[in-house]
């Protein structure tokens, strides 16, 4: 893939951030039990440091040459989708993406229903949580090859979205977390260094992040100049729900107190709070997390039930049994 029309400025951005940015493996609170080079993963010479720095931060884990293949086909050992899932989990794979950005339109405007349409990027994919709703478990882009996977060219995504800024008139919104967690691997990663420092040189975009994660320090660390044109949203859940089925996630108060901090800073906060999950003392438990995300005073909360497809429905049966409390809300 050719270079991008990028602006000096920000190419150097991306190759200091991805020299010289500290990899802190220690705050994500997992380590792969191998790292697999694929495809391009380390095409440019900032690229090949990073892979170098990222295998130094997790040292001791098996590293595995696979760059004869693309990040999306890897293959993964086991006989079911929960085993391959599981040896997945435990895999992080550095490549190269070649369709970064994906145009979103709801397909029910017609019968009155509409999201906003915005444009998907993806620096990363999937994601090491262990969500037993998960519907991305059984995506076309994750069956195959369940993995966690971290794209290094940088370039060609921020070329992606500048081309998009440049032909597409009024405000454009760039969205992570649509195919993984947002910001979960930002503190080996620092690409919302690089995003939000790239916003200077295009002030219609706005970056939205959906997440988990309790991992702001890149935020918080970033431009003040580019705060209003970048949005935060936190999926939230009663703590119970995160307990039982959002396993490998922050608490509810460790979500609600980064999410303080960012607002504090001069970020857009969000609440996102689902799947609603019916279990006994659901009423009271709810009312509580509602009660402490709206003392963070976010800009806006939504409510609601779980959206899922038959793949993953499917596991969803397998992981938590054909009595699980969520299976009766998807017939």
């Amino acid at each position: 893939m050719s270079r991008p029309l990028l602006s000096e400025q920000v190419r150097d951005i991306v190759a200091t951030v991805m020299t010289t940015a500290p990899v802190r493996a220690e705050r994500l609170g997992w380590r792969p039990h191998r790292i697999v080079l694929t495809r391009g993963c380390d095409a440019l010479p900032y690229q090949r440091i990073y892979c170098e720095r990222l295998i130094a931060a997790f040292a001791g884990v098996d590293v595995i040459d696979r760059r004869d293949i693309p990040h999306n086909r890897l293959p993964v050992p086991g006989d079911t989708p929960l085993e391959r899932l599981k040896w997945g989990k435990h895999t992080l794979v550095l490549g190269s993406i070649g369709r970064p950005l994906h145009r979103n339109v709801d397909p029910e405007q017609a019968r009155g229903i509409l999201c906003a349409p915005y444009w998907a990027y993806h620096s990363s994919w999937f994601c090491f949580y262990d969500c037993a709703y998960c519907y991305l478990a059984a995506s076309p882009g994750v069956k195959f090859s369940p993995t966690v996977r971290i794209f290094t060219n940088v370039e060609d995504i921020l070329g992606a979205m500048f081309r998009v800024t440049a032909q597409q008139r009024g405000v454009v919104g760039f969205y992570s977390g649509k195919v993984q967690d947002g910001l979960q691997l930002d503190p080996v990663t620092n690409y919302s260094r690089i995003f939000t420092a790239a916003l200077s040189a295009w002030p219609r975009a706005r970056l939205i992040y959906l997440t988990k994660s309790a991992a702001v320090e890149n935020l918080l660390q970033g431009d003040a100049d580019c705060r209003r044109q970048v949005i935060v949203t936190w999926s939230l859940n009663a703590e119970q729900i995160i307990r039982t089925m959002e396993r490998g996630t922050p608490s509810l108060d460790e979500r609600l107190a980064a999410a303080a901090r960012c607002r504090q800073a001069g970020y857009q906060v969000r609440f996102i709070i689902m799947p609603l999950v019916p279990f006994p003392g659901w009423e009271e438990a709810y009312a509580g997390a509602v009660s402490k995300a709206l003392a963070v005073k976010p800009s806006q909360m939504t409510l609601g039930g779980i959206c899922s497809y038959p793949g993953a429905c499917a596991m969803l049966r397998h992981r938590l049994g054909d009595t699980n409390p969520l299976s009766p809300l998807l017939v």
